[in-house]
């Protein structure tokens, strides 16, 4: 009797995606996605501070 009911839900939770930041950081689903993505915010995380380091240092060389 609930076995359709079930597999709806069931159907509905295997193709939902997250939503939010909170969301991304506990789905586990798609293992290869998750990690690609963490991947990409960290390197590019560290993209963006080696880039603010050299114009500050670039600013600071021309100053002297």
């Amino acid at each position: 009797m609930l076995r359709c009911r079930i597999a709806v839900l069931q159907q509905q939770l295997a193709t939902s995606k997250p939503r939010g930041w909170k969301e991304l950081w506990r789905d586990k689903r798609d293992s290869a996605q998750w990690v690609t993505f963490w991947a990409v915010i960290i390197i590019g995380g560290l993209g963006l501070l080696l880039s603010l380091m050299q114009v500050i240092l670039a600013i600071m060389q021309i100053t002297l």
